[in-house]
């Protein structure tokens, strides 16, 4: 940072008029190499904390198939999965996205699942615990940040969904051959602009009986927004197509989800993605 006092038009007055010039853009190139490098921590730490957050286990389920599959993208972002204990028996489980990226995105994950875990043995109904989280989240997270989530609760052969303002759900139907996409209604949760009553009654349960063969999925949107270097989405149509072919091969869970994997990253090549993508399988084979 020191500066050559050089009054001289002469080749050594050029010269030091260069170094200086020098010196002035080589601080700016350190400022930046250090603002990269704090960014480079930030991600760090954001991917550490969201990978803790994580199940280690997945649960096993008599009578089903469960596969899961979370991929990290370059810029942190909040994309979770879990499962848990419910009350009368029901395992929960879902997927969600926080929105925001960074830090800032991850810590709103563990006060999500926070409340999640201490909340969901009391509650037998996803929409009841989904409005107890968005209850707890008021008010303590940022106004401009929000989570989208879809969650279900199992037991036997019945699922019962409940969906605020997340991807809707893909549901195959062996005994028709056919995928569907489940359209939910529902709210993204944590908005202080929404009230309890507001989310009360954006919210609707539906209920499921699955029989041999069917499947569900569960996913987010870095799957469906996944871009190709002509930035074309990879798209709701594309993976229900996709996801229909898979299910009518019969193949298992894990099977199904490396099959949408696979095919995401065939769409997109070597485009660097800005989204985590999750993905969510349950088969029921008994």
């Amino acid at each position: 940072e020191h500066k050559v006092r050089v009054s001289s038009n002469d080749e050594i007055g050029i010269i030091a008029r260069a170094v200086e010039n020098m010196a002035v853009k080589l601080k700016e190139v350190q400022d930046r190499l250090l603002e990269t490098e704090k960014f480079r921590q930030e991600v760090e730490l954001a991917r550490r904390i969201q990978s803790a957050l994580l199940p280690r286990v997945i649960p096993k389920l008599e009578g089903f198939e469960i596969a899961v599959a979370f991929q990290p993208a370059l810029l942190v972002g909040g994309d979770y999965y879990d499962f848990f204990r419910m009350r009368d028996g029901k395992v929960g489980f879902l997927v969600a996205d926080v929105s925001g990226k960074g830090v800032a995105g991850s810590l709103v994950v563990v006060m999500f699942r926070s409340v999640i875990h201490s909340e969901s043995p009391i509650f037998s109904s996803p929409k009841e615990l989904l409005l107890r989280v968005h209850e707890s989240l008021i008010g303590e997270i940022p106004e401009d940040m929000y989570i989208t989530t879809c969650m279900g609760a199992i037991k036997g052969r019945s699922i019962t969904l409940a969906s605020a303002g997340h991807n809707p759900p893909i549901l195959y139907r062996a005994s028709m051959g056919k995928a569907f996409m489940l359209e939910m209604k529902g709210v993204p949760l944590g908005l202080s602009v929404l009230s309890l009553e507001d989310v009360d009654k954006s919210l609707e349960e539906y209920p499921l009986e699955l029989e041999r063969g069917d499947i569900l999925i569960l996913y987010s949107d870095g799957i469906t927004e996944a871009e190709n270097f002509r930035k074309d989405q990879f798209g709701e149509d594309r993976l229900l197509k996709i996801a229909e072919s898979l299910a009518k091969s019969e193949y298992p869970a894990e099977k199904v989800k490396d099959g949408i994997l696979e095919a995401v990253k065939d769409f997109v090549g070597g485009t660097p993605q800005s989204d985590d993508i999750t993905l969510l399988v349950i088969k029921c084979v008994g």
